[in-house]
């Protein structure tokens, strides 16, 4: 259907509201390069106090501040964190808030280029109709191994952002209660997250919803089956990278954080397990698990789950939770009962904020196995052709539990502890992994042979099958 020509007053409307949105943008524009003006100066001041923390140097500003005040080192302290964390929350919402306003009015100048350009048959106004649409929205440049530079910057900024919540979240257990810390940092790292996420859905979902609102057809306001997809609350399931990035985070880059910062890293640490000698954390939890979680997603993603098989996957979820969570409490708590310190328990008989994240990660991640082995067996099927991938997450798996081989070895010469000295129960809670990784290894190639058999013994009877 050709497009009904303009007169030349629809077009000076046109042109007219054009230069008004664009003032929009420019004024918008602005406000959001004072937002990351704020956002460099936050970090700067960040940093800065940060060093005087590590340092524990206070400034003699402070130390005059307190004197000069009813106010004791905690209150001061508290002050400063909950300032830190809920101006860091106001500079990322309003950066987003900025964005939206940017893109509506970029929506509507798209919406005239097109109507000018289809009127005129040419290419006349092309900037966000073409150009800006190309550059910016997650089209990766074709060109070799150059990189869009401004994708480079949205993840610094973000790595930044998020070690300064993490940051933030750890330094909680310094001035709050164990509970309230606890409460605290979960938050301070959700909301983070959240809001994080909600920055970068702006770029498609909010991008495409605002184009929808001008689009001159009858279902203007309908947004296609991706981007409701991105609505929906399970849609993480849909970003690849998500999960690997998740486990990383909440997993070792947590305890690598928290572990430096209570000097329990490095070999020369005054506590009996430094974090460096747990090759199962520094090569399992970094790279083996975020592996794992992301094959095992994937597989869940490609299948379609039976509505009678629905109560059955939540019952294996519920009951996954509870058995993980009983197996990781009573070995944690061996562990801080034990004649040894270390990152995870700093003292003795207590739990440190790398504990209780270590506690909380291995609950999750052992109901992520629990639940892989229970899709395997009774979801996942020969004819689906899952038994490759379903072998292949769990030889990662086995690798992973085969590391517990080097950190006995790696921790027996750190702490000279002779072999002969190890009880019987040691070996067994050291290696139990290694055993229950075989056998249900052995379990689902017996499961393969077995369904593979009938498939075979099914086809023999069907002239049809090949």
């Amino acid at each position: 259907m050709k497009t009904p020509e303009l007169d030349h007053i629809e077009i000076e409307i046109l042109l007219k509201d054009l230069d008004y949105r664009r003032e929009e943008i420019m004024d918008f524009t602005k406000q959001f390069n004072d937002n990351a003006k704020l956002i460099k100066t936050y970090f700067l001041l960040f940093g800065i106090l940060l060093t005087a923390i590590l340092l524990q140097k206070p400034f003699d500003f402070a130390n005059q501040i307190l004197t000069e005040t009813d106010l004791d080192l905690n209150t001061y302290s508290i002050i400063i964190l909950l300032a830190a964390t809920i101006f860091l929350f106001f500079l990322i919402t309003e950066r987003s808030s900025l964005l939206c306003q940017i893109y509506l009015n970029g929506s509507r100048i798209k919406q005239i280029e097109k109507l000018i350009n289809n009127n005129y048959q040419k290419d006349l106004l092309i900037w966000e109709s073409k150009i800006i649409d190309s550059y910016y929205f997650f089209n990766f440049s074709r060109f070799k191994l150059w990189i869009n530079p401004t994708y480079l910057l949205g993840i610094a900024y973000g790595i930044i952002i998020l070690f300064i919540a993490i940051i933030l979240a750890v330094l909680s257990f310094k001035v709050f209660s164990l509970n309230i810390s606890i409460i605290y940092s979960s938050m301070t790292l959700l909301i983070t997250l959240f809001l994080g996420y909600q920055l970068i859905e702006i770029h498609r979902t909010g991008k495409e919803y605002l184009d929808s609102l001008f689009e001159q057809t009858p279902n203007r306001m309908t947004i296609n089956r991706e981007t409701i997809s991105f609505l929906k609350i399970l849609s993480v399931l849909n970003k690849k990278a998500t999960i690997p990035i998740l486990t990383f985070l909440f997993g070792f880059f947590l305890f690598f954080v928290s572990s430096l910062i209570s000097n329990s890293f490095f070999l020369d640490s005054q506590y009996d397990y430094p974090l460096l000698i747990f090759p199962t954390i520094l090569l399992g939890d970094s790279i083996l698990l975020p592996i794992f979680n992301y094959k095992f997603f994937n597989m869940i993603r490609n299948i379609d789950i039976k509505p009678n098989s629905k109560f059955k996957i939540l019952f294996a979820i519920i009951v996954s939770f509870i058995a993980s969570s009983f197996i990781n409490i009573f070995i944690h708590s061996t562990w801080i009962h034990d004649n040894y310190t270390g990152f995870m328990d700093l003292e003795s008989e207590e739990l440190s904020f790398a504990g209780y994240s270590h506690l909380i990660f291995s609950i999750l991640q052992t109901m992520i196995v629990f639940c892989f082995i229970f899709f395997s067996l009774f979801i996942f099927n020969y004819k689906t052709n899952n038994y490759k991938s379903t072998i292949n997450t769990w030889l990662i798996f086995l690798v992973f539990s085969l590391l517990s081989i080097v950190d006995f070895f790696v921790q027996t010469w750190y702490l000279k502890i002779a072999i002969v000295d190890i009880t019987f129960f040691d070996y067994i809670s050291r290696f139990s992994t290694i055993i229950f990784s075989l056998a249900i290894l052995i379990v689902l190639w017996l499961k393969r042979k077995k369904e593979r058999n009938t498939l075979y013994n099914t086809c023999q009877s069907n002239i049809h099958c090949r």
